[in-house]
């Protein structure tokens, strides 16, 4: 069975001609298909839904940073969790956010440590963001066809990570607040809708604070590219959203940067002014989004396409949303030598929604003056380009070849079975009275390799739940404590 992943998606041939072939057969079928809009919604949600269907295949469990978020949401209170948010020096590495740590205690105190739920939260957020992403590049570009592709290639971006709850959640507010502000722009919503959401994207993740300066940016486009706005108005209704990024930004922002950048040079999270670091940092990034790059100068083409082609076109067109990534990626680009994809969640959809309309203005108006040309000719061009973006440029192959191996052949985690073994035991040591106060449960040299700060949240006996258990490493054990 194995074989059938590989020929389906690892054969690499000429021209794409394992994909190409019968695509070309059934050009006209897809294309049919492609029109009906229920389809569409099937077909933006095929990649998620394989990769979920993956994550809960291969023995899923937590994973570093959950078991903190385990641990907070068994000792702390709704509102304790929001006064160690927004007072003092915050929750961790100065986290000023609420929302994502509520919707996972609330997980946590209905359905209890199962990380089965908590994947599905991402999974159901993700396919939300999918969807909103589409509306609004529909909106945009007003392509249905374009749109299906950008956000057919934007839903690969998943995050599993059961902690990233934080970025899949506050891209939800972020994308919200876009498109109501889009409807607000074109006199069909209110604004204060497209402000509720902005609100709560600042107490979810915290870059979303910098989100009134890529409001801007979408004003700016629609003022050139869709209807001219009334200036003093727009900048009257915007600033309520101002007044909320200048509070924030002297209440916590400031003094989280200099936080940061007054940490030790061995320290991830430092902060710094470096331009080879915001370099380095900036091409990760773009490799992330964009897979051809492969962490090469070159990538930074992606970034400077758009601002040759606003000025052959004498207005901003796409480089609004390219200083909307960059803007949505500026605190973490400030990095020493802390990168990781989860940051680039959020900005990509503002980079897609460029590539959407650069894509629409280029390539559209050339397939119209290809109308006089053989339709063979035009159904090859339209395969071969998008087989190019979705298999070069983007490596989507890739992706399904591994999601299609480890859902035949899943992974099993060790650690996972040693853990669960270890709760048991503990569980029955209570049940049968064996554990009470003061007592130490003595550590395996298997079990010393877990997590064990965050023991008691996952314990399920109800003799369990009167105590809690705290790591001694001196005598590698657990105390037995009152809770």
């Amino acid at each position: 069975m194995g074989k059938i992943c590989y020929y389906l998606f690892g054969l690499k041939l000429p021209l794409y001609i394992n994909f190409a072939l019968p695509a070309f057969i059934f050009y006209d079928l897809i294309k049919k298909i492609l029109s009906n809009k229920y389809f569409r919604i099937l077909l933006i949600f095929v990649l998620p839904t394989i990769i979920f269907i993956k994550i809960l295949r291969n023995d899923p469990f937590f994973l570093s940073d959950d078991f903190a978020h385990l641990y907070l949401s068994y000792r702390a209170s709704y509102l304790q969790i929001a006064k160690l948010a927004l007072t003092g020096p915050g929750i961790w590495v100065a986290n000023r956010i609420v929302i994502g740590f509520w919707i996972f205690k609330a997980l946590f105190d209905l359905f209890g440590p199962k990380p089965e739920v908590f994947l599905t939260l991402m999974f159901v957020f993700h396919l939300v963001n999918v969807a909103i992403f589409y509306l609004i590049s529909e909106r945009l570009t007003k392509n249905s066809i374009l749109s299906l592709f950008s956000t057919f290639i934007i839903s690969s971006f998943y995050l599993t990570w059961i902690s990233n709850i934080h970025e899949v959640v506050g891209a939800t507010f972020i994308l919200a607040s876009s498109y109501y502000f889009l409807l607000w722009l074109s006199k069909e919503k209110s604004i204060n809708i497209s402000l509720v959401f902005f609100i709560l994207a600042v107490f979810t993740k915290e870059i979303a604070f910098l989100f009134p300066l890529v409001l801007a940016m979408i004003a700016l486009y629609h003022h050139f590219n869709a209807s001219r706005l009334d200036l003093k108005k727009t900048i009257k209704s915007m600033a309520p959203f101002f007044a909320v990024f200048l509070v924030y930004l002297f209440t916590y922002g400031i003094s989280n940067f200099k936080g940061y950048s007054v940490l030790p040079s061995n320290d991830s999270y430092q902060m710094t002014f470096s331009i080879k670091s915001i370099i380095k940092n900036a091409i990760y990034y773009l490799t992330y989004n964009f897979p051809l790059i492969n962490y090469k100068p070159i990538g930074f083409l992606v970034l400077i396409v758009p601002i040759f082609y606003d000025l052959w076109k004498r207005k901003p067109v796409i480089t609004p949303f390219a200083i909307s990534y960059l803007l949505l990626l500026s605190p973490v680009l400030l990095f020493a030598d802390r990168r990781t994809f989860y940051y680039a969640y959020i900005p990509a959809f503002f980079l897609f929604f460029g590539l959407t309309i650069l894509v629409k203005n280029i390539y559209w108006p050339l397939i119209v003056r290809l109308k006089t040309a053989p339709k063979p000719f035009t159904k090859v061009l339209n395969i071969l380009v998008i087989l190019f973006f979705l298999l070069t440029v983007f490596r989507l192959e890739q992706l399904f070849m591994d999601n299609c191996f480890l859902i035949q052949f899943p992974w099993q985690k060790p650690q996972k079975a040693t853990y669960l073994s270890m709760l048991k035991k503990i569980d029955t040591k209570f049940e049968l009275g064996q554990l009470k106060e003061g007592d130490l449960y003595i550590l395996s040299d298997e079990e010393l390799a877990l997590e064990l700060e965050v023991v008691s949240p996952l314990l399920e006996s109800k003799e369990a739940s009167a105590f809690s258990l705290r790591y001694l490493p001196e005598q590698k054990a657990l105390l037995v404590e009152k809770r």
